[in-house]
């Protein structure tokens, strides 16, 4: 899988996000780059010691890639997870949604009540179901945001 290298690395590090969990790492905020960046980023990233000792590496890649792109991503033992549909409605003030969400403040409320929470909220979600538990997830997001 070698690969002619252009683009300096760390400018292609530079327009990235990396989002390292307990068990996972997911590489975000591709879109801006080409194809050919991807196709350097891609193997690059892949042999970082950080990605080889993790359980579960997420890629978020524009679902325009090239054919290349995709050949690649299938190379490393990538599969299609989900793909993201954004959708928006321009709400306006006449609009009558009555009450149907009550705001609290995250200190104020047990850590179980926000675990229920979040949970019924993940249910019948048009997002693709989490490869982590309840558990696994709030460790991912003290990793991420920190314990308090």
């Amino acid at each position: 899988m070698q690969r002619k290298k252009s683009h300096n690395t760390s400018n292609l590090m530079a327009k990235i996000k990396i989002v390292k969990g307990a068990n996972f790492v997911t590489i975000e905020h591709t879109k801006s780059l080409t194809n050919l960046e991807l196709l350097e980023l891609i193997p690059y990233m892949m042999d970082q010691p950080f990605i080889k000792t993790t359980e579960i590496v997420n890629i978020l890649v524009d679902g325009q890639c090239s054919k290349e792109v995709d050949s690649l991503l299938k190379e490393y033992g990538f599969t299609l997870h989900d793909q993201n549909v954004t959708v928006h409605k321009v709400l306006d003030e006449s609009s009558d949604l009555g009450d149907g969400f009550s705001l609290k403040d995250l200190h104020d409320i047990p850590l179980e009540e926000f675990k229920r929470v979040w949970e019924a909220s993940m249910e019948e979600s048009l997002n693709a179901p989490s490869s982590l538990n309840i558990e696994e997830q709030m460790r991912s997001v003290e990793v991420e945001l920190g314990p308090d």
